[in-house]
Order: structure tokens, then C-alpha cells, then sequence
């Protein structure tokens, strides 16, 4: 029989054994951290595997920071001193798993479903640092603000400042008042056909989409080389989705 899992959920969690750093048949540098949870309703352990480094080369800078925010012992630029972290006398190191959730969609092939009923996975989807996924990101100063209405003005109809001028103008007559044009048109905002409203709910249409719902090692595939490159496309860099409209943007990335 299966072991039971805990609900779904946002979990404090600390290392219970030696980092994995390995490469996936896909070719992405991952590396599996072993967990035990301790604010669980069920007493549970098992390992959550972050991609440091994509197949196409590259490399996730953001996850490596929280490597090095949660595992401040690990100092170098080489990976694979992860393997070599020690245990802390009082106890491993402690993070978040955030969105952890349960998962139906792969069968062990010798699994007797009739008889211990299905096969149901439990999985975190990030994570952090203590505390990472409650965090306000920092207010954008105006410069910041400047260079992100020049990129994203246009989406909310919002003129980006203009650049001040490098000399005092010079004065003109006052012209003729222009004759009126007529207002140019604009083309509406796209309409999602669907609406999608959590990330359990994609990421399921996902793995059907390339028939990796019954494929364990295929899901894996399609997790580090689709699924986390959407959301990061989407959400910034190894940051989570959180509402409709995230859910359903990836989607649409996703072609569901």
C-alpha cells in the first residue's frame, strides 16, 4: 500500500540526507534535495528536485541563489560541493515547499489499483528560502519604473515618459490649432477561450498534452524543459504562479 501523504499544501521542511546533484536523460543539471517535513499533519519524507541548469545550457541563477540563501555553507561555484554539505550538529537546514500537491497521473506498472485503490504522489512545486513565498518583492524606484512602462506602457495604455530635454527650447510662435484627426483604432485585447484557475489543473492538461501523465520519467522531462520554463516566462525567474490570470497566461504559452 501507498504511504500516506500529507494534505496539500505550504510546508516548513528540513534536509534529511546528502544532496544529488545528476543530469536527466533530457540533459538538465538537477539537484535532488531530501526532505522530512515538520509541520505535517502525517509524519513524511521524500525529495524535491530543482533544475540548475537547463538542457539547452542555461543556467537558473535564481534557484541557485536560494541554494545558497538556504545551504549558506556551500560557497563555492561548483555544484557538486552540494554532495559534500555536512549536517548542522542541531540539525539539517531548514526551507519552505510551497504548493505541494497531490498527484494521480502515473501508475507504477506493478501497482494493484483494484486493490490499494489509485497511486497518488505527493509534490511540491517550489522551493524557498523560510519565509521566500510571503516575501514583497522591492518597490521599483523611477528609473526602474521608466525602463518597465517603455516595455509594458502599450498593455495598459500608458504613455512611457518621455526623455527630458537636453536644452532649453526654443520659443515659437504659436501655431495654427491642428485640424482634428481621426482617433487611430485600436485593436481589442485578447480574450482567453478559458480560464484556468490553478496550477494542479494545467500542469494536469500538460502532461496529457505529451502523454506524460502515465510516464514518470517522461513527466520529469516535461516538467524541467516546458512546464518551469513557462512559468518562469510568465512569472519571472523560478517564481510561482498565484492567480488566474498566471494560470491562464501559461496556459496559452502551454497551447491548452
Amino acid at each position: 500500500m501507498a504511504k500516506t501523504i500529507p494534505k496539500p499544501g505550504t510546508y516548513k521542511a528540513r534536509r534529511n540526507g546528502d544532496i544529488v546533484i545528476y543530469e536527466t536523460d533530457s540533459g538538465a543539471l538537477c539537484a535532488a534535495v531530501p526532505y522530512t517535513l515538520l509541520n505535517a499533519d502525517v509524519a513524511y519524507s521524500g525529495k524535491h528536485i530543482l533544475t540548475i541548469g537547463k538542457s539547452d545550457g542555461t543556467i537558473q541563477t535564481k534557484t541557485l541563489k536560494t541554494l545558497r540563501d538556504v545551504f549558506p555553507a556551500w560557497e563555492t561555484e561548483n555544484p557538486f560541493d552540494l554532495q559534500n554539505l555536512p549536517q548542522a550538529e542541531d540539525g539539517a537546514a531548514e526551507f519552505e515547499l510551497a504548493d505541494c500537491y497531490h498527484d494521480d497521473s502515473y501508475t507504477p506498472p506493478d501497482w494493484d489499483a483494484d486493490k490499494n485503490g489509485p497511486y497518488v504522489q505527493f509534490k511540491p512545486q517550489w522551493f524557498n528560502k523560510l519565509g521566500g513565498s510571503s516575501n514583497m518583492p522591492d518597490k521599483a524606484n523611477e528609473a526602474e519604473q521608466e525602463s518597465l512602462l517603455k516595455k509594458w506602457g502599450s498593455k495598459f495604455n500608458v504613455a512611457a515618459p518621455k526623455a527630458a530635454a537636453k536644452s532649453a527650447p526654443i520659443e515659437t510662435p504659436a501655431a495654427e490649432p491642428a485640424a482634428k484627426k481621426t482617433p487611430a483604432r485600436k485593436t481589442p485585447a485578447k480574450v482567453a477561450s478559458k480560464v484556468w484557475t490553478t496550477s494542479e489543473e494545467v500542469y494536469t492538461a500538460l502532461l496529457k498534452k505529451h502523454g506524460a501523465d502515465t510516464d514518470a520519467k517522461k513527466e520529469e522531462t516535461v516538467a524541467q524543459d516546458i512546464w518551469y520554463p513557462a512559468c518562469d516566462a510568465v512569472c519571472g525567474e523560478n517564481n510561482q504562479p498565484t492567480t488566474a490570470e498566471h494560470f491562464t497566461a501559461i496556459a496559452e504559452k502551454l497551447g491548452l
